[in-house]
């Protein structure tokens, strides 16, 4: 990669990092709210809703997100494209509000349909019709997000962030300390239905410059090429959104609502810690800017910073999982700790999938990604129902792990086929090398925080010493095994100098 676009991939990813890791710390505070308050049978019943009320979020979308980045970012890269790229935006932006405005309207004429029928639980009614409003308010603010994507100025998207969160935080502490239980749900949809539109203006506001991308002059697109590769980009983004939930409306139907919650729990906690790492969306913008052969050189450099901070990661979640359950949603969720184990492996994997899966996106191999997406989701569904009904003889937590397997496995699948065909698009010059020294000093952290734990009492002060002392522990020994050097602390310093 070109200094230039190196440094911009650098800034992109320390913003989508900061981004992240306040939208997770919030999110799993927001969590931790709902968990403790609700207990598990009714927050299991929340995840239930919102599991249905995220599946038509990312039916308001199948593809659009993507190929507004795409197409938007490729237009702004040559001068003079500007109205172009506005052309597109204001298009899809189109699209997009018809494609919500149905999904809501479905959302809500089968809504008694999804609550007494499919899941048998009629009490899932109102929640689900406050819930397509939500549905309408975030799919709409997601999209206007995009902005920042596609002219590459996610400092902005950081700052907006800094502001909805703590927001949604406040908003949820009314909810749940004002209200009765018996009408917490729909009160919760309401509220986030709330922010939602306000989110809306704010984005509009922090744009600046950048609202030229939904104000001004359009001309005709490309219609056909564009709806070419959003056709098979929907197809794969209908496989990946029924693959990432399948698991939770199978265990909807089968298993008790706390058993459900405990499934989210872990889900939900390893799923914050490796979003630190995933960086997908902001890939794709830089790599439409690289050439094959600066595209190749870059990648290795990702690959080895991203090794060096997943592998502790994985060895970390996994010593420290039940200190985590623990802390932040208490003993009444402790069930929650094995399907946390199975799901630590996703601290590993989504990174890759993050990296490997722009590549196919910006080589416009949409139909290839369907397939792949859709032979793994195939599998995933098959694994699922049979270890949870199999498993649910024994008991529900078997059951649940069960569907952590199954889901496991078909994602490291799905990685597998990600990677094999890239490697046939791009020369991804991979030294495997690479993953021994953080493996190595991993192994030596991890011992430090076994013996840790078995002299220690764990709380939350003792508990944050102890990470703090097991990251320092793992770059000292990084250090002397020379597996970070000057070079590398010297582009650490470099980030945010170059925006």
């Amino acid at each position: 990669m070109g200094e230039n676009l190196k440094q911009k991939a650098i800034n992109n990813l320390f913003y989508n990092f900061l981004t992240n890791v306040t939208g997770k710390l919030f999110g799993i505070i927001f969590m931790i709210l709902l968990a403790r308050i609700l207990l598990p049978e009714l927050f299991g019943l929340y995840n239930l809703v919102f599991t249905i009320l995220a599946l038509a979020i990312f039916f308001t979308d199948i593809g659009i997100s993507e190929t507004t980045v795409k197409y938007v970012s490729e237009n702004l890269r040559e001068e003079g494209d500007e109205i172009k790229a506005r052309s597109y935006f204001r298009y899809l932006l189109k699209t997009k509000v018809i494609l919500t405005l149905s999904i809501s309207l479905i959302l809500i004429l089968s809504a008694k349909l999804i609550a007494n029928s499919i899941f048998n639980k009629p009490i899932i009614f109102f929640p689900l019709i406050f819930g397509s409003l939500y549905v309408f308010a975030i799919s709409l603010s997601n999209f206007f997000r995009l902005i920042f994507l596609c002219t590459n100025n996610l400092s902005k998207s950081f700052l907006v962030g800094t502001i909805y969160e703590p927001l949604k935080i406040i908003v949820v502490i009314i909810i749940l300390y004002l209200l009765p239980k018996d009408i917490i749900l729909s009160s919760l949809f309401i509220g986030l239905t709330f922010l939602g539109f306000i989110l809306i203006p704010l984005i509009i506001t922090f744009a600046g410059k950048d609202r030229k991308l939904i104000f001004g002059k359009r001309i005709p697109i490309e219609r056909r090429k564009l709806f070419n590769y959003l056709e098979y980009m929907s197809l794969a983004g209908i496989s990946i959104i029924i693959f990432g939930y399948v698991d939770t409306l199978m265990l909807g139907r089968f298993v008790e609502p706390a058993y459900l919650a405990f499934y989210r729990v872990g889900f939900g906690l390893v799923a914050a810690i490796a979003s630190f790492f995933t960086f997908s969306s902001i890939l794709l913008p830089i790599f439409s800017r690289a050439t094959d052969n600066t595209l190749g050189s870059g990648l290795e450099k990702i690959f080895r910073y991203l090794a060096i901070i997943i592998i502790p990661s994985f060895f970390g979640a996994v010593i420290l999982g039940r200190y985590f359950i623990l802390t932040l949603y208490g003993n009444e969720y402790l069930n929650a700790l094995w399907p946390f184990y199975v799901f630590s492996l996703f601290i590993l994997i989504l990174p890759l999938e993050s990296i490997y899966l722009p590549i196919l996106q910006l080589k416009e191999k949409t139909k290839i990604l369907f397939k792949i997406n859709f032979a793994s989701l195939i599998l995933n569904i098959i694994l699922n129902y049979v270890l949870i009904k199999s498993l649910l003889n024994i008991n529900q937590i078997y059951a649940i792990t069960g569907a952590g397997i199954a889901t496991v496995i078909s994602r490291l699948v799905l990685n597998i086929s990600l990677i094999l065909y890239s490697k046939r698009l791009v020369k991804i010059r991979v030294n495997l090398f690479f993953i021994i020294k953080p493996v190595l000093a991993s192994l030596i952290m991890a011992a430090f925080l076994i013996i840790y734990n078995s002299k220690v009492d764990i709380n939350i002060l003792t508990g944050l010493i102890e990470i703090f002392l097991g990251a320092l522990i793992y770059f000292i020994v990084m250090f002397l095994i020379k597996g970070v050097g000057k070079e590398d602390i010297k582009l650490i310093k470099s980030i945010g100098r170059n925006k």
